[in-house]
């Protein structure tokens, strides 16, 4: 391989000798959306962590960091175009991802929330 194809292949992969050489390149095109949308398809809401987004999709490919990352940075104008909508939530203990999917725009509201007595909170 020669130099040139070699430095054409590093700059490919985000690995130039300028600061943060050796991290990915984070861009909205990065495969993660591609999985997060996926993994949406047949759900209409879930709520948890990075960590257990990624746990659940059996993605050992990107660590939670890059992963929240990309979610902050990109995630609601990349996914609103697979019609999945992105929220970021805190408690006091944990930062939650919601994410809501439009599906094929048949559902109905009132089966889709949930509905709980407001007695129940108190007993």
């Amino acid at each position: 391989m020669k130099d040139d194809d070699l430095i054409n292949e590093m700059l490919k992969l985000g690995l130039n000798n300028e600061i943060g050489a050796g991290y990915p390149v984070l861009t909205e095109d990065h495969f993660f959306f591609q999985q997060v949308t996926e993994f949406m398809t047949g759900k209409t809401k879930w709520i948890g962590t990075v960590t257990d987004l990624l746990s659940e999709m059996n993605c050992e490919d990107i660590c939670h960091t890059t992963a929240a990352k990309l979610l902050h940075k990109y995630g609601k104008t990349v996914l609103k175009r697979n019609g999945v909508t992105v929220k970021f939530m805190r408690t006091n203990r944990r930062r939650l991802v919601e994410f809501c999917h439009k599906g094929d725009g048949k559902s109905d509201r009132k089966r889709d929330s949930i509905v709980c007595d407001i007695s129940d909170m108190f007993r």
